[in-house]
């Protein structure tokens, strides 16, 4: 996959929770990994980890644990890849923690909707984490910890819940800034990839390698965004170049909160409609009756998830899931209207009512983790 860093300020309507495990140049996240009073994680003398575990730092400050998983390859999360890279390459280094420094030469896997990233360096390895599949029994975790700068683990942790259509499944272990990319082991194997701590889960998170082969899975159903701390590699950006400039030729110099009304009064809308199409200008009067159209669903959808989410037994029966879910419409809401508002094109619109839809749903799933639905 050819990565570009040439992105666009454009509407986005990916309203989700951040990762964070991912440690900035600028100042590290709050330790919200930590699940209990006090921190489980344990500096780590072993040497088979301490070879085959280290860390990822890109030239625009990304910072992340990764993995020896080959000859010249290291796994690590893709959200850890940082906005410096372009045409397939990554400005970036891997390091162990004896010093050992390897030049990032190729990209060879990147998937986002796994958050998954394999990198080549210039490096001959005899050493390598094998990938496994995860059974019963406890988990570990390590990964590097930029303020102390070794390596820490945690053993005796638990798998809890998996979320099969995101491929990921939650974990007792502690996690800080800077463990994404990290190895989940069991039994020796990698059989996670650490993600970060989830807020709506209060719970890390780590994607399961025995779906990497699975093309069905999207860890953004749970809320994972595919970012580090930038937001250059944002996905479900509405594909819109020059939107403002592009609606302002369509309808005439009415843009901005100027269409908004007009969305907003479907008396004034029909006016309006009826003055562009007197003016032959029939692609303006069309692109206005669909954004009506398509406001109307909107506000539809809305009604109908709200029901959805109250008529739900197990959401409304839990106060922090019906809370969670209720307190994300408003928002996703006003976000779909900007991004309609936008739209050069009707099928632009489309796009922002389709992934304003898809967000509410998958926001209703996330209400339900909460709640612990059965599936």
């Amino acid at each position: 996959m050819v990565i570009s860093s040439k992105c666009s300020k454009v509407s986005s309507l990916i309203l989700t929770l951040a990762v964070h495990a991912c440690h900035s140049a600028n100042g590290a996240s709050p330790a919200k990994g930590i699940l209990g009073p006090t921190s489980q994680l344990q500096a780590t003398s072993d040497k088979h980890l301490q070879d085959t575990v280290g860390y990822l730092t890109t030239a625009d400050g990304s910072k992340c644990t990764a993995f020896i998983t080959g000859a010249s390859e290291i796994t690590t999360a893709a959200h850890c890849r940082g906005k410096s890279s372009d045409g397939g390459q990554i400005n970036a280094k891997f390091q162990t923690v004896d010093g050992s420094s390897y030049t990032v030469t190729s990209v060879k896997t990147i998937d986002t909707k796994k958050d998954y990233l394999v990198l080549v360096v210039d490096a001959s390895f005899t050493d390598t984490l094998a990938l496994g599949s995860i059974g019963n029994g406890t988990i570990s975790i390590v990964g590097y910890d930029f303020d102390k700068k070794a390596l820490y683990n945690q053993d005796g942790c638990q798998a809890e819940k998996h979320i099969d259509g995101a491929g990921v499944f939650t974990h007792s272990c502690d996690s800080i800034p800077g463990f994404s990319g990290g190895a989940i082991l069991q039994q020796g194997k990698v059989v996670g990839i650490h993600l970060g701590y989830q807020a709506s889960l209060d719970r890390n998170a780590a994607f399961e390698t025995a779906k990497l082969t699975d093309d069905s899975v999207d860890v953004s159903t749970i809320g994972i965004k595919d970012e580090c701390l930038f937001d250059c590699h944002i996905r479900n950006v509405i594909p819109t170049p020059s939107a403002g400039a592009v609606v302002g030729a369509v309808l005439g110099g009415v843009v901005g909160a100027a269409v908004g009304a007009l969305i907003g009064d479907h008396n004034l809308a029909q006016q309006k409609i009826k003055e562009l199409r007197d003016q032959n200008n029939q692609q303006a009067a069309d692109l206005l009756q669909a954004k009506i159209e398509l406001d109307d669903a909107a506000a539809k959808s809305k009604v109908d998830h709200t029901a959805l989410a109250n008529a739900n037994s197990c959401v409304s029966g839990v106060a922090a899931a019906r809370g969670y879910f209720l307190g994300q419409i408003d928002g996703a809401y006003n976000t779909f209207n900007t991004c309609l508002q936008n739209a050069a094109a009707p099928q632009q619109g489309q796009l922002c009512l389709d992934t304003y839809e898809k967000f509410m749903n998958d926001q209703l799933n996330v209400a339900k983790i909460i709640a612990n639905c059965p599936s």
